[in-house]
């Protein structure tokens, strides 16, 4: 959990704004918490830390309430609640309920809500806009929804002050009735996965039955395992070939596996699938997208929480066939059990690790890399950029046109422009296209960096935001900058990104841009100094000239060490 606990503000790496983001980024304390607790490793600062975040998130997410006791993404923007969103936050409340002061007639309004979502045979539908395609697609998607808001009620009943109302009571049998009678028939991997969860974790009589179910359709590679709804295939003779990369659908369901198989007590066959989740895991403790964190994060905490704490001290030497002075040497002992430990190394060859004493720890490898797209992939969306300048060029509208390329919606769709260097956002102009164009339901701004919400895509629709900016100052050898649009559930798998610059800035050098500057002297024809104050120009050198490039490919690899 050492990577975890040492990025707790920056574990969901998405652009923050809806409802959704809010619930997801406030998941991960929570879990962190509970594991701490339970290991009896819980710190004051790490305490005062989870319940910021815990409290900041529990307020910021009343915001988007409607007065029935539903949540959406937009809050009162949307027509309607969420029935999922709704079972998510109530599910983050119930567990937050024990560490800060959640108000009980939050939850009891909510829960009631969702009770009366419930059809007579039990299931519950698909309400609201639901952003994740993994549980709303697919033939099994009523029976994947109602297995979600079954463990969300399950949980919410710890947050009642006195007795769980006879209505959710209620609700929670019927639910699990209805997903004892579907496990048979049951065939999509993902409602498998969940299914197995929610009636291991609600005690059913077929809880081992699921548990069969689930292990008949499990991927083993060795001391690995986890499961998958698509084949997976690459070009292994491609010199930029990775040998494979989990796509968030992957790591929501072998994260729900891995709850139902602890939650059965059986932490040996737990073991590989913790593996295999923990080496999906990026450099700062998280995986793609907020959900899949979510989940990946509470079934590690579940499980960590299930071993006994690992004692002892381990002294470990690092050392490198590629660099012979080098070495790096690390204690891992219980005093510092909780602090990542990282080190740079070389890259390439191979690396040594000595190690003595006693005890357990994790050690994880990251490399970080760029790699060209491949060709033949059939990209989800197209991208077009266009720049319109205006005001003598100290004005760009920026019009970024997507289309979604698969078939069926998109779901959440985030639109991400950095800007030209010298330009900043005009709020002013955001706000009032935000008035007018209902589709984009959100825009946030850090830095030069620009991300636009939208709910969906359909199926090869065009769609065109714009994002007005305004020059700061001025800037030679202006470079193209990337834009992207990508789902938000499938970040890595779904986007496509581009480059773009104002056609008149590109190649102006700083000599065209002089005026009066001490550099302008050396700028030969280009001298725009008349007028200004003498300055002297010595030496045969060049005048400074901002600018960056792009597309370098950097190698960094990390080496980190947790005692468990």
């Amino acid at each position: 959990m050492g990577p975890t606990l040492n990025n707790l503000e920056r574990l969901v790496r998405m652009p923050y704004g809806c409802g959704e983001q809010n619930a997801a980024s406030t998941a991960p304390n929570i879990f962190v918490r509970e594991y701490l607790d339970a290991t009896g490793q819980l710190t004051f600062d790490l305490k005062e830390k989870t319940n910021k975040y815990m409290t900041t998130g529990y307020q910021r997410e009343l915001n988007y309430k409607h007065n029935d006791g539903s949540y959406s993404a937009w809050g009162g923007e949307d027509d309607r609640g969420s029935l999922w969103l709704t079972a998510f936050v109530m599910k983050l409340y119930s567990l937050a309920s024990y560490y800060v002061t959640i108000d009980p007639n939050q939850v009891e309004t909510s829960t009631h809500w969702i009770a009366r979502q419930q059809l007579p045979s039990g299931s519950f539908p698909v309400v609201g806009k639901l952003h994740s395609s993994y549980i709303s697609g697919g033939l099994d998607g009523v029976t994947a929804n109602t297995a979600f808001v079954l463990i969300s009620l399950f949980e919410a009943r710890k947050a009642f002050p006195v007795a769980v109302p006879s209505s959710v009571s209620s609700a929670i049998t019927k639910a699990q009735d209805h997903l004892e009678r579907k496990l048979l028939t049951a065939s999509d991997p993902y409602t498998i996965c969940i299914m197995s969860y929610a009636l291991a974790l609600t005690g059913s009589s077929m809880t081992t039955e699921a548990i069969k179910k689930l292990n008949s359709i499990a991927i083993t590679d060795g001391k690995l395992k986890h499961w998958s709804n698509a084949e997976v295939s690459a070009n292994s003779d491609d010199f930029f070939y990775y040998p494979y990369h989990a796509r968030s659908a992957e790591i929501e369901m072998t994260g729900y596996a891995l709850l139902a198989i602890t939650n059965t007590g059986d932490i040996s066959g737990a073991l590989p699938v913790a593996r295999w989740l923990s080496k999906q895991r990026n450099s700062l403790g998280g995986w793609s997208s907020t959900q899949d964190t979510c989940v990946a994060l509470q079934a590690l905490s579940a499980y960590a929480s299930a071993l006994r704490r690992g004692s002892g001290t381990l002294d470990i030497l690092l050392t490198s066939d590629v660099e012979n002075d080098f070495s790096h040497s690390v204690r891992v002992d219980n005093d510092n059990a909780l602090v990542l430990q990282q080190a740079e190394v070389p890259v390439g060859g191979d690396l040594h690790m000595r190690v003595n004493g006693s005890g357990t720890a994790l050690l994880q490898a990251t490399v970080s890399y760029n790699v060209p797209a491949h060709s033949s992939s059939v990209p989800a969306y197209q991208l077009i950029v266009d720049v319109t300048e205006k005001n003598g060029g100290n004005t760009i509208e920026i019009t970024l046109c997507s289309t979604y390329k698969k078939t069926g919606d998109s779901g959440m769709v985030v639109v991400s422009s950095i800007l030209p260097s010298g330009f900043r956002v005009d709020n002013s102009a955001m706000d009032t296209y935000l008035n007018l164009d209902r589709d984009v339901k959100r825009y946030d701004v850090s830095d030069n960096q620009v991300d636009l919400y939208l709910n969906q895509l359909v199926y090869n629709s065009r769609k065109c935001v714009q994002v007005t900016a305004n020059r700061e100052y001025d800037v030679g050898n202006v470079q193209p900058v990337p834009a992207e649009v990508y789902s938000y559930y499938e970040p890595d798998l779904d986007k496509e990104s581009v480059l773009y610059a104002p056609s008149s800035m590109v190649g102006l050098t700083v000599c065209e841009l002089c005026l009066c500057n001490e550099y302008c002297a050396g700028c030969g024809n280009y001298n725009k100094t008349i007028g200004c104050p003498k300055y002297e120009f010595t030496g045969s050198g060049t005048p400074a000239i901002m600018s960056y490039s792009l597309g370098v490919i950097t190698l960094t690899a990390f080496m980190s060490w947790l005692l468990s």
